[in-house]
C-alpha cells in the first residue's frame, strides 16, 4: 500500500497501486499527474460569483491559474461543457467571460466544473 496526498483537498489516504490514477475518496479528484492547463495551478481557495443567463451565482474557487479556474457551487445547476459564463473574483480583481471545460457533479448537491478564460 502507497501513501497518498490529495492535491486538491489535502486529505491523506491509501492505494494499493500508484502506477495508474486514483481519485481521491475525500473530494474525488483525480490527479493524473499531468497538467493539462499547461500553466501552474495555485490551490487557493477564495469567494466569487458565476454569473449564468443573468443569473448570480455565489461559488468558491478551488484553484486559480493564469488562464483559468477550477470552481465549486454549493448547488447543482445545469452545466455543460462550452458553456460560456462570467466569473468575478474580487479579491484577485477578475472579471472575465470564460468557458467551461469541465464539469462534475459531486453529493449534497455540489457541482464543480473548470473553466478557461476566453481571451
Amino acid at each position: 500500500m502507497n501513501y497518498n496526498v490529495c492535491p486538491r483537498c489535502h486529505s491523506k489516504f491509501y492505494a494499493a497501486l500508484t502506477e495508474t490514477d486514483v481519485n481521491c475518496p475525500f473530494c474525488g479528484y483525480l490527479h493524473t499527474g499531468s497538467e493539462r492547463r499547461g500553466r501552474k495551478r495555485a490551490q487557493i481557495s477564495r469567494s466569487c460569483d458565476v454569473l449564468l443567463g443573468g443569473v448570480k451565482i455565489p461559488a468558491m474557487t478551488i484553484d486559480v491559474s493564469a488562464n483559468g479556474l477550477a470552481l465549486e457551487l454549493k448547488e447543482d445547476i445545469e452545466l455543460a461543457v462550452n458553456d460560456t459564463l462570467e466569473v468575478r473574483v474580487h479579491d484577485f480583481d477578475i472579471d472575465t467571460e470564460s468557458n467551461v471545460v469541465w464539469v462534475r457533479k459531486g453529493d449534497n448537491a455540489y457541482t464543480s466544473f473548470g473553466v478557461s478564460f476566453v481571451e
